[in-house]
């Protein structure tokens, strides 16, 4: 109340009040979001260096469908790392699947519950054998106690981690907002 009133010729925004937001609050902004968004996703069993390129990998399932969406245990010495496999499938060769485009759907919960270690592969030809195309973190970095409200099974390695980290990308975007407000608000020239 102290303060006088702005001139009459002053404008609301600034350069210099456009130099704070974007040059300096919104770079701290950015930082703080990415770093949120990366420590989830690692806590679900994605370290930052699997994450680029990854929904452009090669995927498989043993469906051989875009909606092909079923939770089995990860086990890494099973054909397909135990992901289930239906009756009369072949497990001895893995040139008898194709990979499947567009799969999954990081977009949505349409494979909400697929653990991606058992899908996100390379196929040898000549021995019949898969292998992981990602150097996934290990079982006992995943916190294994979050279990999807939407699906009832464990987040870890699924597309659900994403829906997560992008909530908490937002929920730290705002934050920070709010707090660039109480600053800019609290502040005498």
């Amino acid at each position: 109340m102290t303060r006088k009133p702005r001139k009459i010729d002053d404008h609301l925004v600034s350069g210099k009040l456009l130099c704070h937001a974007y040059g300096q609050m919104g770079e701290i902004a950015t930082a703080a979001g990415f770093f949120t968004y990366y420590t989830i996703m690692g806590v679900y069993g994605f370290p930052a260096a699997s994450l680029i390129g990854l929904a452009n990998l090669t995927a498989y399932n043993p469906g051989n469908s875009y909606t092909w969406d079923n939770y089995t245990p990860y086990n890494p010495n099973a054909f397909f790392y135990g992901a289930y496999l239906p009756p009369g499938v072949s497990t001895n060769n893995c040139a008898a699947y194709q990979s499947v485009p567009n799969y999954p759907n990081w977009l949505s919960t349409t494979n909400g519950i697929v653990d991606l270690r058992q899908v996100f592969l390379n196929c040898n030809t000549q021995t019949g054998v898969f292998t992981q195309a990602v150097n996934w973190a290990s079982n006992s970095s995943c916190y294994w106690a979050t279990i999807s409200s939407y699906t009832n099974y464990p987040v870890c390695f699924t597309t659900e981690a994403l829906f997560y980290a992008q909530s908490g990308y937002f929920s730290t975007v705002v934050l920070v907002q709010w707090s660039n407000i109480f600053a800019c608000k609290s502040r005498k020239v």
